[in-house]
C-alpha cells in the first residue's frame, strides 16, 4: 500500500500495522527513525536518501527488531556510461525485469515485490 502522509501522520494511517517493506523514496533523514520504529519485526528497510544529516538511529534499535536496511547511492554519475553499455548491448537490463505494469497497479506491484522475491526482480511501472 501506498500511503500520502502529508497531512495525517504515517503511524496514525497505519493504525498499529506493522509494514514488512518499507520504502523510503522520499530521501528525508527523518524518514529511517519512523522506519525503523514503524517496521514489523525482520522488516526490510530501503534507503535511497543521500543526505550528511544526523540521523537518530541508535544499533539497538536495528538490532533488537531484527531489521535489514538495504540502500543504494541511486546513479553514482554512470548513466551515460551505462547507456552506452545498453545501446550496445553489452548489458541486457531487461533480464531482470520481470513484470511490467501501469501506474495504476503500484499497491499490486509493491505486494508482488514484497510477497514474491523468487518470481519478481524488478517491477516497471509504465506511465500511459
Amino acid at each position: 500500500t501506498v500511503l500520502d502522509n502529508s497531512e495525517i501522520p504515517l503511524a496514525a494511517q497505519l493504525e498499529g500495522v506493522k509494514p514488512t517493506l518499507i520504502i523510503d523514496a522520499a530521501c528525508h533523514p527523518a524518514i529511517l527513525a519512523e522506519a525503523v520504529a514503524l517496521a514489523s519485526p525482520a522488516a526490510r528497510i530501503g534507503l535511497l536518501g543521500f543526505s550528511g544529516e544526523p540521523c537518530t538511529v541508535t544499533q539497538q534499535s536495528l538490532t533488537s527488531k531484527e531489521l535489514s536496511l538495504f540502500t543504494s547511492r541511486l546513479n553514482s554519475h554512470r548513466f551515460p556510461q551505462v547507456i552506452e553499455w545498453m545501446e550496445k548491448r553489452l548489458i541486457q537490463p531487461e533480464k531482470l525485469v520481470t513484470h511490467y505494469l501501469p501506474l495504476g497497479k503500484v499497491e499490486e506491484a509493491m505486494t508482488l515485490f514484497e510477497k514474491d522475491p523468487r518470481r519478481c526482480c524488478k517491477v516497471i511501472l509504465k506511465v500511459s
